[in-house]
């Protein structure tokens, strides 16, 4: 299934055609008529797997473009936050100063940051308790941001 099988097929097929051309018995001129469509088939065969073969390379090709391409995005898009405490010990990435531009002010999960995902944290607040928080709508994480004690 490689193209050195598919290219010495091909040779052999050249090399009975030339014999089928020789070839005056009728009986020999049947044989050789008989080999060369055998090894039509088998270089048909190969043709057909290395098709296939390339179909599928052209379509794993396409997918890690398409990966690289988010990558890339990623690594252009990460370069404009940085970590920031948002309440004592917890953290997340907010947008630098030098990028806010028209944005709304946003914090980014740092667990979801960390994987190559943007997960805007999204406000809330701890049920029977007035403290504020914000939950990755991804991981599920919680961070609190303010209190104000106890309902």
């Amino acid at each position: 299934m490689d193209v050195m099988a598919l290219l010495s097929g091909t040779a052999t097929s050249i090399e009975l055609l030339k014999t089928v051309k020789e070839i005056k018995e009728n009986q020999e001129y049947n044989a050789a008529v008989v080999a060369l469509n055998d090894s039509l088939y088998s270089v048909s065969k190969e043709l057909i797997s290395l098709q296939s073969l390339y179909a599928q390379a052209l379509k794993e090709k396409g997918e890690l473009e398409e990966r690289l391409g988010k990558m890339e995005h990623w690594e252009a898009d990460k370069e404009r936050y940085e970590m920031q405490e948002i309440f004592t010990g917890a953290f997340a990435y907010a947008l630098k100063p030098s990028m806010k531009g028209e944005e709304p002010e946003h914090y980014l999960c740092a667990n979801c940051y960390t994987d190559g995902k943007k997960s805007i944290l999204q406000p809330g607040q701890l049920k029977g308790y007035k403290i504020r928080t914000h939950s990755c709508p991804r991981c599920k994480n919680v961070f609190p941001t303010m209190s104000r004690g106890r309902n």
